[in-house]
């Protein structure tokens, strides 16, 4: 059966469980669904494994799979069971920074394949950031696409948004709030049976590549660098929705 998604090469260190013990291992190449592991030991077609793998700077995760084909000596090929959303955007991330295509098409090519009518139909987004001049670019951006926006000025302000209500299409956050991390926001909404499904995307203009890899792990689905256009805007927001089925 044709794979959904093409895998892309990697290289990611791993500790690899299985009936038959413990041991060091590769991820050699990988997609939202599965990957190939490089591993000399024998493993059966349809066993279940169990791997920690690191796919962020300071945090180990735990991941399980099946095994779908073994070519003895060389490794085997999984498919990924139960991939947690965290654990899943940080897949999608590592898959871009390795010059992949994790959703299989062009992320533009697919937003525009949207109905225009799902945008509209999803109401509103909640969009945190201390720059007015920010806000009022989003804002308008949000708006013409058809959303009702609820601006706020930081991530305190957002929290105490969300600790009254649920309805958003769609979480926007700066990564850089005086008030309050807006990662721990993210975190809260992962937390909260309510949010967790709320699509969230994060915007920087701070020039440090691990926003971005701290963006995905705490469970973002967009990265958004400023200065940005209005198509850019658009586009990664459609992408994420896309993403989200809304």
């Amino acid at each position: 059966m044709p794979r959904k998604q093409e895998r892309t090469p990697v290289s990611i260190d791993i500790i690899l469980e299985w009936s038959s013990g413990k041991r060091q291992a590769r991820i050699s190449d990988l997609s939202l669904q599965g990957c190939f592991i490089d591993c000399l030991a024998s493993i059966r077609e349809g066993e279940i494994v169990s791997f920690k793998v690191n796919l962020s700077e300071k945090e180990w995760f735990d991941l399980r799979g099946k095994v779908v084909y073994a070519l003895d000596g060389f490794g085997f090929g999984v498919h990924f069971i139960e991939l947690p959303k965290n654990v899943l955007s940080l897949v999608e991330h590592c898959i871009l920074i390795n010059n992949g295509n994790p959703w299989g098409q062009d992320e533009a090519a697919a937003a525009d394949q949207l109905p225009a009518g799902n945008l509209s139909a999803t109401g509103r987004v909640l969009v945190s950031d201390d720059d007015p001049i920010v806000r009022k670019l989003a804002a308008e951006i949000l708006q013409k696409d058809g959303f009702t926006v609820v601006c706020v000025e930081n991530a305190r302000e957002a929290y105490y948004c969300l600790l009254a209500e649920s309805d958003f299409a769609a979480a926007i956050f700066d990564a850089e709030s005086p008030e309050l991390m807006a990662f721990n926001v993210v975190r809260f909404m992962k937390m909260e049976q309510r949010l967790q499904n709320i699509p969230i995307g994060i915007m920087t203009d701070a020039k440090d590549a691990k926003i971005e890899q701290h963006c995905f792990a705490a469970g973002a689905g967009m990265f958004l660098p400023k200065p940005f256009t209005s198509h850019e805007f658009s586009q990664k927001l459609k992408s994420l929705l896309a993403r989200n089925g809304v």
